[in-house]
């Protein structure tokens, strides 16, 4: 029986005798061994824990995404600073035994930040450290900082100053973070002590890769360094440790930060708030390029803790008094409209490359008619567009006077869609998020949001995203000049970043915190808003351009209502101004007056003809008063290229002139005036080595004339035209409507036919795609609200139908351009291209303006220039 008992209890004996064996062991290790995180100082931003440092090099470079990054300058360092210490610590393992390496973001003064590096050793004697110092880089000089050594040592001719506290060594190029570093670590305060970081760094993984602690407030505070502006964002939030995963085109972060009551940060107003969908994303347009959004369940619980948190921010006692000054004025007491409020409250941009953002806020209501009356005393000014009501708001701040100063923005004006009370900084930004909302442009239906969207929650209490590819170059103008000029990227490289967002979300005292980064690498960008100009008056005329020899681009040349000439440069830039007598009539040509490849441009009103350069100033000799009034705009001809410029003008009184550069009239010339109205401008054109000029009469007495003016072509086959222009083909073929429907063929021989096509009516337009080879020439019609394209045979290859009717249609390269009433379509490869509709006023022109291969199209919308680019 003994033996048996012996048996059964030596084995246990044994093993216990082994576990508190090792956990003696484990204990003295952790005596032994000291955390980094407990000699970094407090106030870093971010903390970085690389827990397989030696194979970071790889982990990180083994992705397109960090591939990608590098294209920013400031990565690329990083990367490269990463990579040396990464090969460092591995081939030092017998000293480092993998440990975590750490790399922390800290201010050190008012204008300048630097990073820490540190990690644990497994050595002992100072003699040894002295020997990994060496391995580290030659020292320089040992400097003695409150008993400690400081070793400054030279690695690639670079300073570095490094130190050592118990089994952890740190280094960083900055001598006072270092000496922080020891100021620090003699206090029984530190990161691993403060109760909130320690009990947020209890929730992370040791098994990922990488783990990321972020402050929010001390990231405000270091990035206000690189600012022009002070970033006015007190009181957000404090830490959170997150684990990070990074897959080929995604980096993750995932983790909690803490919720306190009492209020210590704008997070905390969360503390007993559900989480809620972000259905705004249905309304903003497809550019939004920034939203801030909070989610909630209970508005006046929310209401009222913003408010204690103003009182603990000494910042009440103003914004009551704003409110007080709002109800004895205007009647509207923000304390009952709160309870009226639900769901869901914000702010977002929009996107243009050249010119600032768009800014708006917002809010829901539970009804948006019961809201509207309580708010009636701060409403002024209402207009109606497109069925919804545009009005002027009192209070431009209103959205973050309810909700809290993150929201602060000028935005005057408001409209109302699906009870959502939307603000903007004019009524023209209202109007465009109208014209977004109606045609489905909306941030849920672009295509690029909806490949992102898979890496956001549907439901949160705050979601920040930005989209980084469209906002960085912007973001860079807002950097202090010495920060902005060492920045640089390339802008194509970074388009394919489309979406970064933070997402908080309570769950009891703690907050859930998902960060991500997205590279697309599907993102193809078919159209992007460049810039937008605001002028004098509503435009006039079609934009127009010319030929700037001073840049090699192209100037753009638009006329107002005010009969004020505008010339922007490729940027939107007005370059000149100047007031001419009247409307200009046709287009405005580029002309090379003195055959010194210097251009002016070339243009006429009913009584002038103009010349002016590329400063804006008239040459000399102009404007010069025509022959005759005209009611059509010039054309010019430049026969043999060789600058010997011909400019026919046509009268009023049915005659044909033709003039020199000079404004002359040319000797030889030998029209004579005929009976049928000329109703459009000459045009010009080449076969075998012949030029004919087309005198259009809107009929087939149409004729074609040698360049002297004497009759060359007349037709044999009577017709009468639409008054819709004739086109010709490469071969010198005629085209046009007849008033009986159908389409009329003349060619060079004087010889012409009609035939009946089932899609024509006398309404129809026709144009002619020859940017093919003449093979492949096709044909395009309309009838009333759709197009067809024809081959040679007039048999149907591709149509497309519209909501309106046609008023415009032609080519450009490769694309179709059609103008309805209010919209503006680009047709390719067989539908319509990605961004369009665009709306029009009717007044635009496409061409590339920076010779750059990439088209823009220059647009009138409401009395206001806009540039599109499409994609290459």
């Amino acid at each position: 029986m003994i033996k048996s008992i012996i048996k059964i209890l030596a084995p246990i004996i044994l093993i216990i005798i082994i576990i508190i064996i090792g956990f003696n062991t484990y204990q003295d290790t952790l005596e032994k061994t000291d955390n980094p995180l407990s000699i970094i100082p407090s106030n870093s931003s971010v903390i970085l824990q690389f827990n397989n440092a030696s194979k970071l090099n790889f982990l990180l470079r083994n992705t397109t995404i960090w591939k990608k990054l590098l294209n920013i300058n400031h990565l690329r360092i990083t990367d490269n600073n990463l990579n040396k210490i990464s090969t460092f610590l591995k081939e030092n393992q017998n000293i480092f035994n993998n440990n975590p390496l750490f790399v922390s973001f800290h201010k050190i003064s008012a204008n300048s930040s630097n990073i820490l590096f540190s990690s644990n050793f497994s050595i002992k004697k100072s003699s040894t450290k002295k020997e990994l110092i060496s391995l580290f880089g030659n020292t320089l000089k040992e400097h003695n900082y409150d008993n400690k050594i400081i070793y400054q040592i030279d690695k690639n001719g670079k300073n570095i100053f490094c130190s050592f506290k118990g089994n952890i060594f740190f280094f960083s190029t900055s001598k006072i973070l270092v000496e922080n570093v020891i100021k620090e670590s003699t206090s029984d305060e530190n990161l691993l002590t403060n109760p909130n970081f320690n009990l947020i760094y209890k929730t992370i993984s040791k098994s990922v890769d990488i783990n990321l602690f972020l402050n929010y407030n001390a990231l405000t505070k270091l990035a206000s360094i690189y600012t022009k502006n002070n970033i006015n964002i007190d009181d957000f939030s404090e830490w959170i440790s997150t684990d990070i995963r990074i897959k080929d085109n995604v980096i993750i972060a995932n983790g909690f930060g803490k919720l306190d009551n009492p209020l210590k940060n704008y997070t905390d107003i969360f503390l007993d708030q559900s989480i809620r969908s972000t259905n705004i994303i249905n309304i903003i347009p497809e550019n939004t390029s920034m939203l801030l959004a909070i989610g909630f369940d209970n508005t006046k619980l929310l209401f009222d803790k913003k408010n204690k948190l103003l009182e603990n921010q000494n910042n009440f006692w103003s914004w009551d008094k704003r409110r007080r000054q709002l109800l004895d004025s205007t009647k509207v007491d923000y304390n009952s409209l709160i309870k009226q409020l639900e769901n869901e409250a914000g702010r977002f941009n929009t996107f243009s490359t050249k010119s600032n953002n768009r800014q708006y806020s917002y809010f829901k209501s539970e009804n948006s008619l019961t809201t509207l009356s309580l708010i009636q005393g701060l409403i002024d000014n209402r207009n109606d567009y497109l069925g919804y009501t545009i009005s002027e708001c009192k209070d431009p701040y209103i959205t973050s006077n309810l909700f809290g100063s993150l929201f602060s923005c000028n935005t005057p004006y408001f409209t109302i869609i699906d009870d959502y009370f939307i603000f903007g900084e004019s009524e023209l930004s209202i109007q465009n998020l109208i014209d977004n909302y109606i045609i489905n442009h909306t941030l849920s239906n672009n295509k690029n949001f909806k490949n992102y969207s898979s890496y956001i929650s549907t439901k949160s209490n705050l979601l920040f995203y930005i989209n980084p590819g469209k906002t960085l170059q912007n973001l860079k103008g807002k950097l202090n000049n010495n920060y902005r000029k060492n920045f640089t990227f390339n802008n194509d490289s970074i388009l394919n970043f489309t979406g970064f967002s933070i997402q908080l979300s309570a769950k009891k005292n703690l907050l859930l915190n998902n960060l991500s980064l997205y590279y697309d690498p599907n993102f193809k960008e078919d159209i992007k808003e460049e810039w937008i100009v605001q002028l004098d008056t509503a435009v006039a005329i079609s934009p127009q351009f010319v030929k700037n020899h001073f840049t090699q681009q192209k100037m753009i040349v638009v006329q107002t209502k005010s009969n004020r000439l505008y010339a922007l440069n490729s940027d939107g830039e007005v370059i000149w101004k100047k007031m001419i007598d009247s409307r200009i009539i046709g287009d405005i040509n580029s002309i090379d007056v003195y055959k010194n490849n210097k251009y002016q441009a070339l243009f006429n009103t009913k009584s002038h003809l103009y010349l002016i350069d590329r400063n804006g100033k008239d040459v000399e000799g102009f404007p010069k008063k025509l022959p005759f009034h005209t009611s059509l705009g010039h054309s010019l001809f430049d026969y043999n290229k060789t600058k010997r410029y011909r400019i026919i003008i046509i009268g009023d009184d049915n005659m044909i002139y033709n003039l020199d550069a000079k404004g002359k009239k040319v000797k030889g010339w030998k029209y004579i005036n005929q009976e049928d109205k000329i109703i459009g401008s000459a045009q010009h054109f080449k076969v075998n080595n012949n030029d004919y000029i087309l005198k259009e009469t809107g009929n087939s007495n149409s004729k074609l004339l040698a360049i002297n003016g004497s009759e060359r072509v007349s037709y044999n086959l009577e017709a009468t035209f639409n008054k819709h222009p004739l086109k010709i083909d490469n071969n010198g073929t005629l085209y046009g409507i007849t008033i009986d429907g159908k389409l009329w063929r003349g060619n060079i021989n004087g010889n012409a036919t009609e035939s009946s096509i089932s899609e024509v009516t006398n309404q129809s337009f026709f144009t002619i795609d020859n940017t093919t080879s003449e093979e492949k020439e096709q044909y395009i019609l309309t009838n009333e609200n759709s197009f067809f394209i024809k081959d040679k045979e007039f048999e149907i290859l591709n149509s497309f139908h519209f909501n309106e009717r046609i008023e415009e249609i032609y080519t450009f390269n490769e694309y179709i351009i059609v103008a309805t009433l209010t919209q503006l379509y680009l047709y390719n490869d067989a539908k319509i291209v990605e961004g369009f509709p665009i709306k029009t006023d009717g007044l635009f022109n496409i061409s590339d303006i920076q010779n750059n291969g990439k088209i823009n199209i220059i647009n009138s919308r409401d009395g206001t220039l806009y540039n599109f680019e499409l994609a290459n």
